[in-house]
């Protein structure tokens, strides 16, 4: 794998390129979080006229991270999946799916980060952080897909398909399928069709973003995952920062702040304000999701001239809620390997 036109059986005729000396002390398990991006657009011929310059840049330029470029293929290719389903008790339960082909030759490019003592969100972030730039340098084609990531013991040359374990549903998540709950949910939808065009853009507008951030559940991703509810909520009230939380103060008939403080919008801004202007990273545990989730509802609710149900209210009532420690959670995001 070390030259750009490699053809490779296993991973021992590869695996010394993989990882850096540096990395491992003596004694101690010597593992890699490997990821496989496939290439779209580069042909044998370019292939062999950048893959040397791109792997020196990265490689002599970065402790953390090891990249090389090669035309590879395997005939043993296993990916896996978990999913969580439900019984018909209406109890989780895994489900683990795997599957076995060939994977095709092609150009692809190969990326690994150390692994120390089973912490595999670290090396993910700072994967996930050089792919954003090189896709930002040299475009998105440059990794398009993410083919395969494994845990590789390199001295016993094993691979683990890595496997996120997916949160486990709580109580304040629901369903809530009482009647009330789907009174007002049909109460919403029947507005949501009748009002004006603005409001209908800007509502499912809002649900783009909100969606984004139920489909983040790891804690590489937290930070993400907060400022696109953030800005779901700015996109239903038409303001942004502060300015929300006089408008937010009408729709349960309060003060400006009423919103900053009693409803905990005040900490909110804090918090997307030290993401986005100093990095900084946050836990949502499943509680706080929920919150920020029954403000929306409110704020949908206010904007589609239906009453407002105070749901954040009850919220905070029905789990002794306190807004303030969000953001400040025991969040742990756990893996398992095949």
């Amino acid at each position: 794998m070390g030259s750009s036109k490699a053809q490779v059986g296993n991973f021992s005729e590869y695996v010394d390129c993989m990882y850096k000396p540096g990395w491992f002390k003596d004694g101690g398990k010597k593992q890699i979080l490997f990821r496989m991006y496939s290439l779209v657009g580069i042909n044998s011929s370019d292939l062999e006229n950048i893959a040397e310059e791109i792997i020196t840049m990265f490689n002599q330029c970065l402790e953390e991270i090891t990249i090389n470029l090669a035309e590879y293929s395997n005939e043993n290719f296993t990916s896996s999946q978990l999913k969580l389903i439900s019984d018909s008790n209406g109890d989780p339960y895994f489900f683990h799916i795997r599957s076995k082909s060939d994977l095709p030759k092609g150009i692809y490019l190969f990326i690994t980060a150390p692994l120390y003592e089973n912490e595999i969100e670290h090396p993910q972030s700072i994967i996930n952080q050089y792919v954003a730039l090189i896709r930002l340098g040299l475009g998105n084609n440059m990794s398009r897909y993410c083919v395969s990531e494994e845990i590789i013991d390199i001295e016993t040359f094993k691979d683990n398909a890595v496997i996120p374990v997916m949160l486990i549903p709580q109580m304040c998540e629901g369903p809530l399928l009482d009647e009330l709950y789907l009174k007002e949910l049909k109460n919403l939808l029947n507005n949501l069709a009748d009002t004006t065009s603005d409001i209908r853009e800007r509502v499912l507008l809002s649900m783009d973003f909100v969606y984004d951030a139920m489909m983040l559940n790891t804690d590489t991703s937290m930070s993400v995952k907060f400022v696109l509810y953030w800005s779901s909520l700015e996109v239903l009230m038409g303001k942004n920062g502060r300015k929300i939380f006089k408008p937010f103060g009408r729709i349960y008939n309060e003060s400006h702040s009423y919103a900053q403080n009693n409803l905990g919008l005040g900490h909110l801004n804090d918090l997307r304000n030290e993401i986005i202007h100093q990095g900084k990273k946050l836990t949502l545990l499943p509680i706080d999701e929920r919150y920020f989730q029954c403000l929306l509802l409110d704020a949908i609710r206010f904007l589609l001239d239906l009453k407002v149900k105070c749901y954040a209210l009850r919220f905070i009532s029905d789990f002794d809620y306190d807004h303030q420690s969000f953001g400040y959670g025991q969040l742990r995001v756990g893996y398992i390997t095949e």
